[in-house]
C-alpha cells in the first residue's frame, strides 16, 4: 500500500505496520468520531485543497469513488490554461472542429472558461464536459454562475475576486483577458451575500456544550477517546493531548468556526453564450464510450485523478493514500485517453495533483507506456501536461 502524503488523520483508522507515514505528516488533536474537527494544520491544508471557488461534496459508489469534493472555478490554472489554448490556436485553428473535453467537470466553470477564451475560433469550437454525479450535471447545463469573491478566513484563497474585484491589485495579461471575457458573457445578478464557511458548526458546538453539561455523556465521550487512542499505538507520539485537553480545542475550534463566512455573488450568462457546451454523466475509466476514436483535442482531466486511485478522504478528516491497484488503473485511464485523444492532441492534468496524494511515477509511467510524452513549453518540460504521439494497440 503506498502512502504519499498524510493531510489529515482520524482516529477511527488504524493503520497496518506495512504503512509509512510520509515527511509531510500534519498533526491533528485526536477528537471522538462526533466532535472530531481540524487542528489549525489541518484546518489550513483542508482549505487549500479543498475550498476554492465553486465546491460541494457528494458520496458515490460507482467506480470505487468515496466522497467527491466537487470543486471547480473560473480561470483554474491561468499558467497552465495560457499555453494549452496557445497550442490550440497554433496547432488546430485549421481544423474545420476543435473539440476540447473537460472530464470530472463538476459545475463546467472550467470548460466554459475555455469556451469563453477561445471564443475567436468561432462555430467549430465545442467543449463538452462529463462527470459522474448527475447533480452537479444539472448545475453545469444551467446559465448561472455563484462566484466567491470574499471571505474572512485567511487560509481560503478567493481565486475568482479578480474578476469582480476593482481594487485586487496588479492583473497579468491574461487575467485582464479573462475578466473582459466574462463580463462579455456574464451579468451580475442581486447584491452580494453571505453563507458561512462551516454550516454544522454552532449546531455541533451546541451538542458539545450539551455533551459537557452531562456527566454521563461526558465519560461516555472520554471512554471512546481512550479506546481509540489505543488503538493508534503505531502512531502514539501524534497523540499525547488528553481528553479534556482535546474537548477544549474542539470547542475553540468550533466557536471560531461559527464566525467564519464566504461572500458569493450571483451572476447568470447571456442566452446563446454556451450552445457551443453540452455537458454528460460519464467515467474516466470508460472513455471510449463517451467519445469517438481520435476525436478529442484537448482533454482536460485535472485535480480529479485522486478519486479513482486514491483511497481514504482528504477532506473529511481521514487518510488518504493510493491503493495497491493504482498503477493498474492509470494504466487503463492512460489507454482510454489514447484512444479518444488525436495525434498531437493534449491531456492535461492538474499542477498540484501530488497535494491529493498522487505519486507522480504511476502517472508518468502509465502515460509514457500509452503513447504519450511530457509537452515541453519554451524549453520547459510542463510536468502536467501530456501530448499524444503514437497509436497503440
Amino acid at each position: 500500500m503506498r502512502i504519499n502524503k498524510i493531510n489529515y488523520f482520524q482516529t477511527n483508522y488504524t493503520p497496518t505496520k506495512q504503512q509509512t507515514l510520509g515527511a509531510n505528516t500534519a498533526k491533528q488533536l485526536p477528537q471522538t468520531t462526533n466532535f472530531s474537527k481540524f487542528s489549525s494544520e489541518n484546518l489550513k491544508a483542508n482549505y487549500l485543497t479543498n475550498f476554492k471557488g465553486n465546491i460541494s461534496a457528494e458520496i458515490s459508489s460507482e467506480s470505487n469513488i468515496g466522497t467527491l469534493n466537487q470543486e471547480t472555478h473560473f480561470f483554474r490554472e491561468p499558467k497552465t490554461d495560457e499555453i494549452v489554448q496557445g497550442y490550440v490556436l497554433d496547432k488546430f485553428s485549421n481544423k474545420p472542429k476543435i473539440n476540447i473535453v473537460s472530464g470530472a467537470c463538476s459545475m463546467g466553470d472550467e470548460a466554459k472558461s475555455y469556451a469563453m477564451m477561445l471564443d475567436s475560433v468561432g462555430k467549430r469550437l465545442h467543449i463538452s464536459g462529463f462527470d459522474i454525479s448527475t447533480n452537479v450535471l444539472e448545475q453545469a447545463n444551467d446559465s448561472s454562475a455563484h462566484l466567491l469573491i470574499d471571505t474572512n478566513v485567511a487560509l481560503i484563497d478567493c481565486h475568482e475576486s479578480f474578476i469582480t474585484d476593482d481594487d485586487c491589485g496588479d492583473l497579468t495579461p491574461y487575467q485582464q483577458k479573462c475578466r473582459e471575457k466574462f463580463n462579455t458573457y456574464y451579468d451580475k445578478v442581486g447584491e452580494t451575500y453571505k453563507k458561512p464557511v462551516h454550516p454544522e458548526a454552532q449546531k455541533n458546538l451546541e451538542e458539545l456544550d450539551s455533551m459537557l453539561q452531562d456527566e454521563e455523556k461526558y465519560k461516555e465521550a472520554e471512554a471512546e477517546y481512550n479506546e481509540a487512542i489505543s488503538k493508534i499505538n503505531d502512531f502514539s507520539d501524534l497523540f499525547t493531548t488528553g481528553f479534556k485537553e482535546a474537548i477544549e480545542a474542539s470547542r475553540n475550534i468550533l466557536l471560531n468556526q461559527t464566525k467564519d463566512f464566504y461572500v458569493f455573488q450571483d451572476f447568470k450568462a447571456k442566452e446563446g453564450s454556451f450552445d457551443n457546451c453540452d455537458f454528460k454523466q460519464g467515467d474516466v475509466m470508460n472513455l471510449e464510450k463517451l467519445y469517438a476514436p481520435n476525436s478529442v483535442d484537448v482533454l482536460l482531466y485535472r485535480n480529479a485523478l485522486y478519486h479513482t486511485l486514491c483511497q481514504g478522504d482528504g477532506g473529511m478528516g481521514m487518510l488518504r493514500f493510493m491503493g495497491d491497484d493504482a498503477p493498474e488503473k492509470m494504466d487503463t485511464i492512460a489507454k482510454q485517453m489514447n484512444k479518444v485523444v488525436g495525434k498531437q492532441g493534449l491531456v492535461v492534468f492538474g499542477e498540484n495533483e501530488s497535494m491529493q496524494g498522487i505519486d507522480s511515477e504511476v502517472v508518468e509511467t502509465a502515460m509514457r507506456n500509452n503513447g504519450f510524452k511530457q509537452f515541453v513549453h519554451n524549453g520547459e518540460k510542463m510536468e502536467n501536461i501530456w501530448v499524444k504521439t503514437k497509436e497503440i494497440d
